[in-house]
């Protein structure tokens, strides 16, 4: 059978050593491991890149089990690597593969010199293209906002007897929450009652430790006041009841019906579900993190790190993109506005 990917244990043994020399966590005498500050979020990712280059390597009958690993690592093997990936998997993709084995290598033999890897990939960065039209796609928050709302009217003086309706409940508050408050979705989905989620005098409050961020940094928010009475619906008349069922008690945000909380992949399809349903179209939740990026770019266009700030971002490039993609919906919008008065006007003269 054809692997498309080598687990961390199937690695040959000088790979599997220079990854354990890069994440060692010695002391100021012993030293640390190049890698020893990588979260255990990027080493899972960045794992599973190297193990698709080593999987790669092996059905090409390349992988030599006593080469060291940078040796393996040439402009030939790579461009050759690259030629494969991309009749495979989309631009975005094969960026990201090949930026994943340029960290890895990076990490597990300091001592090379990459630069030709860097320039590669940074190239391949500025030209990717995603396969979707990711633009087309952007709604902006008050119109996702104003559909959740219009929900919340219909669900609000019902019995909630039925399961459906409890569900939609906990779904239009999982897109309104997420609309205001883009967090990513490992974070959204791990929400806590008492713990990141609590009220306070101000009222709720999103409260995040750095060392459960992708960045490191932690995350502090206030709920909207329009969100609140959607979140008292919910904890007062559809989370007990999801509760009720589970086996033991848990402290989660989001809970499925049978009261188990719900995982970041199950919280995901929901999201689908839910904006198929209310906005008519699929938006997942990095998407939404897009529209609320996109948002503050159209409506508050002179404060810049305001998007920065709300989607936790590291590095300032990230939101400028955001900022782009705002000009263009921005002048398009504006001109079929321009466009549709002078076709009024035509259709008064006429």
């Amino acid at each position: 059978m054809t692997r498309l990917m080598l687990k961390l244990e199937e690695w040959p043994a000088i790979d599997q050593a220079a990854w354990a020399s890069a994440v060692t966590e010695g002391d100021i005498l012993d030293g640390y491991g190049p890698a020893a500050h990588w979260r255990p979020r990027t080493r899972k990712t960045n794992i599973r890149h190297y193990g698709h280059w080593l999987a790669w390597l092996e059905r090409e009958g390349r992988l030599d089990h006593t080469a060291s690993p940078h040796s393996r690592v040439t402009p030939e093997q790579v461009k050759a690597y690259h030629q494969d990936l991309a009749t495979r998997v989309s631009q975005v993709t094969t960026c990201s593969t090949l930026v994943g084995l340029k960290e890895m290598i990076r990490m597990m033999a300091p001592q090379a010199e990459w630069r030709w890897l860097k320039d590669v990939c940074n190239a391949l960065t500025r030209t990717a293209q995603p396969s979707r039209n990711k633009a087309a796609r952007i709604m902006l928050t008050d119109e996702i906002i104003a559909a959740v709302a219009q929900e919340f009217e219909r669900l609000g003086p019902l019995p909630l007897t039925r399961r459906r309706d409890r569900t939609a409940v906990r779904d239009a508050l999982i897109l309104g929450l997420m609309a205001y408050r883009p967090l990513r979705q490992a974070n959204f989905s791990a929400l806590a009652l008492g713990q990141t989620l609590r009220p306070s005098t101000a009222g709720w409050m999103i409260d995040i430790p750095g060392e459960e961020t992708k960045t490191g940094a932690p995350i502090t928010f206030s709920l909207p006041d329009e969100v609140e009475p959607w979140l008292t619906l919910y904890l007062d008349r559809v989370r007990p009841i999801f509760a009720e069922r589970a086996d033991t008690r848990s402290n989660a945000l989001w809970l499925g019906y049978r009261g188990a909380p719900l995982t970041a992949h199950g919280l995901y399809y929901r999201v689908l579900d839910v904006t198929r349903r209310l906005l008519g179209r699929e938006l997942n939740p990095h998407l939404l993190r897009d529209c609320a990026a996109t948002s503050i770019a159209i409506n508050a266009s002179d404060q810049v790190h305001l998007a920065a700030v709300a989607l936790s971002h590291s590095n300032f490039r990230t939101t400028e993109r955001h900022y782009i993609r705002a000009g263009g919906l921005n002048a398009s919008r504006q001109i079929t506005a321009a466009l549709s008065a002078v076709r009024n006007r035509t259709d008064q003269e006429d």
